[in-house]
């Protein structure tokens, strides 16, 4: 479950900080830049919380992500477009600030996209 939490909240967040598909952030070096950094952010909450993950897990999924189709979007992404108010942000980019802050892990990134999006 957390190899799966582990891509999706750093692309769900990545795409709908940006607002851009997942293709168009992995080819912009400062955006893919950005998701590496989400990555590894997730990457340390689930280690200081004892999930056991592959040693290259962040290597793993954002190789992943670049087998996604170039227009990917996020389920979280889309709910922005819909503009009704009701998004995945606070159980997935506001999971990870708060944890963050319960296990005393500094999460820059997530934190400057959870502050725009909310």
């Amino acid at each position: 479950m957390w190899e799966k939490f582990h891509l999706v909240a750093a692309n769900s967040t990545a795409t709908s900080y940006y607002n851009n598909t997942t293709g168009e952030i992995l080819e912009d070096e400062t955006k893919s830049a950005f998701l590496l950094a989400l990555l590894q952010e997730v990457n340390q909450i689930a280690l200081a919380k004892g999930i056991s993950f592959e040693s290259d897990m962040i290597d793993t999924t954002y190789k992943k992500l670049q087998s996604f189709p170039f227009g990917a979007t996020s389920s979280m992404q889309r709910d922005f477009w819909k503009g009704d108010g009701k998004t995945e942000l606070e159980m997935i980019t506001g999971y990870v600030v708060r944890e963050g802050k319960l296990l005393n892990i500094s999460t820059p990134s997530f934190d400057v996209a959870y502050e725009k999006l909310k």
